[in-house]
């Protein structure tokens, strides 16, 4: 409770912004608690940004008895939900990455993101951007071109679906799994 020493000074016509509420390392009910002083006793405009589904579940887990549904109820005046088109998003973040081979494989690569369900835009963008990198150590001069062209198909299929298995807490992707269900292919 080391914030309440501030909340005298919090007065009005005064907006806060809380984004991605559902990182936040202070106790869920701390944070309502702290919230509902504001809006009640400071007059605050409040808006809070974030996951509700993981809001929700840190709620649940919480052994205290305010939930996030009585708090939405008493707080919360309207909700909004912000769908992403996918689709489009990964367009643009491969016609930013001026990658051919990205480029090239936009369908397959956009059926394996909604496939893996990540919607997280830093984890899609960061997946190009290394995926960049490594693709700047294969010579493609050595390989027949044709050949050359399957083969980085496959490295971006593989590569993606690695990468998002990984990165959405699958841990146990690993080098020996994943040569135990590898295509092979001559080159």
């Amino acid at each position: 409770r080391h914030y309440e020493h501030t909340l005298p000074n919090i007065r009005g016509s005064l907006s806060n912004t809380y984004d991605d509420l559902e990182r936040c390392k202070i106790p869920i009910d701390e944070i309502f608690g702290y919230i509902n002083n504001l809006v009640e006793h400071s007059k605050c405009k409040i808006i809070i940004i974030g996951d509700e589904d993981k809001i929700k579940k840190q709620s649940e887990n919480n052994t205290l008895p305010s939930k996030y549904a009585e708090f939405k109820e008493k707080l919360i005046c309207q909700t909004f939900s912000i769908r992403q088109d996918l689709d489009t998003i990964i367009e643009t973040f491969i016609n930013d990455s001026h990658n051919h081979h990205l480029q090239d494989n936009k369908e397959l690569i956009s059926d394996l993101f909604i496939a893996s369900q990540t919607e997280n835009l830093r984890i899609i963008k960061q997946c190009f951007s290394d995926f960049n990198r490594l693709i700047s150590f294969i010579d493609a001069t050595k390989y027949n071109k044709s050949l050359y062209e399957i083969f980085i198909q496959n490295v971006i299929a593989y590569f993606i679906i690695t990468y998002c298995e990984y990165k959405n807490g699958n841990n146990s992707v690993s080098y020996t799994h994943l040569r135990a269900h590898e295509t092979e292919l001559h080159l």
